[in-house]
């Protein structure tokens, strides 16, 4: 069995993943990271759904000066439309959490990181890539005496799929939260919220 330290934003991928690893029998600890962003309250519904499946947990508050300049902890809420001009691209975001993220894992006897970006990220996200995933593990691989990657079985599926594997799974999306407007219910405008329901069409 292996012990996976994963990064759970509380959206709709990160949960479908958590299952998946639990389902696959895995030991699971659950890294849920507060970098300032509008949409504060999944990490409301990736607490919930932790204490649900008894998955112990942790929450780590970042420096709010670190991502700043993004639409996503700044600024207006963009469209669908909007959102292909990259402006909620967080500035190198998941270097960062993917990199804590193995810190923590090599500090608490993890053998990897479990993270649930999928293939549609890829067109607006360059840290969404498997191009990117392929060098950051070259990178963990030699950054400690013992080995440690990152697992992201998601970036080649799309989130279509990803919605197909929940289902499989049984996972409740109504527990999950996609909107980046930070209201107390989705805006069903916004760019995560239409390739949801597009998704899940």
């Amino acid at each position: 069995m292996s012990k996976f330290f994963h990064l759970m934003s509380g959206g709709l991928d990160s949960t479908v993943l958590l299952y998946d690893l639990l389902d696959q029998e895995n030991s699971v600890f659950c890294l849920l990271f507060d970098y300032g962003q509008r949409h504060l309250k999944e990490l409301r519904y990736a607490a919930a759904t932790c204490e649900k499946l008894g998955v112990p947990y942790e929450r780590i508050l970042l420096p709010r000066e670190m991502f700043s300049r993004s639409a996503l902890t700044a600024g207006k809420v963009l469209t669908v439309d909007e959102l292909n001009g990259g402006t909620t691209v967080v500035p190198n975001r998941n270097m960062v959490l993917i990199s804590m993220a193995a810190s923590y894992a090599l500090s608490h006897g993890g053998t990897a990181v479990t993270w649930a970006a999928n293939a549609d990220d890829s067109a607006i996200y360059p840290d969404c890539r498997s191009e990117f995933l392929q060098h950051l593990n070259r990178a963990l691989r030699i950054c400690h005496t013992r080995r440690m990657e990152v697992h992201a079985p998601y970036i080649v599926r799309t989130k279509r799929q990803v919605v197909e594997k929940g289902r499989e799974l049984g996972v409740p999306f109504e527990e999950t939260w996609s909107c980046y407007a930070g209201g107390d219910a989705p805006c069903g405008e916004c760019g995560a919220c239409k390739v949801r329901a597009e998704a899940m069409a």
